[in-house]
């Protein structure tokens, strides 16, 4: 897997999923994570692709160590494109944070409430409050963004916050 996982990746034309979906099919490795991330700044496409692997292996179970989980966060900020954040939003919903994870990524989770795209948006106030339930306390603005979002969100993302009972 590791010789044609960059190449897979390239293959990926920002619409067709298939050539990723493929990749996803194979169990990965602690390499395959970190040779994926390695590949991840290469250009917008590469990290939509990148990031949506990792969401999608994340999603089967697969787990991400504290290096990798760092790796992910930092290339997701310096990315400038939503699809990445929306990815890594998605898949810190299912993993479990360390406190100290969740205080460093917990302050770019709290500006990604106010992001132009709604999925980001309504994503981050959900790890928002899965933080604030595991680590009481952490954000002291949390319950006050929480409920900002509740009343002044649009919609969807205010449905979004009705599904996790702020």
């Amino acid at each position: 897997m590791n010789a044609s996982l960059s190449e897979n990746i390239d293959k990926y034309d920002g619409k067709h999923t298939d050539v990723l979906e493929e990749i996803v099919k194979k169990s990965p490795t602690h390499s395959d994570i970190a040779e994926l991330l390695h590949s991840f700044n290469r250009n917008e496409r590469t990290q939509e692709a990148v990031s949506w692997v990792l969401k999608a292996w994340v999603d089967q179970g697969c787990q991400i160590d504290d290096t990798l989980l760092r790796q992910w966060y930092e290339f997701t900020i310096l990315s400038g494109t939503w699809p990445p954040v929306l990815h890594l939003v998605q898949a810190l919903n299912t993993l479990t944070l360390s406190k100290s994870q969740a205080a460093t990524m917990g302050k770019s989770i709290i500006e990604w409430t106010t992001h132009e795209n709604k999925m980001v948006r309504a994503w981050s106030y959900t790890v928002l409050y899965k933080i604030t339930v595991e680590y009481p306390g952490l954000f002291k603005n949390a319950q006050a963004i929480l409920e900002r979002g509740s009343k002044d969100e649009a919609p969807s993302v205010r449905a979004r916050l009705r599904k996790i009972e702020v």
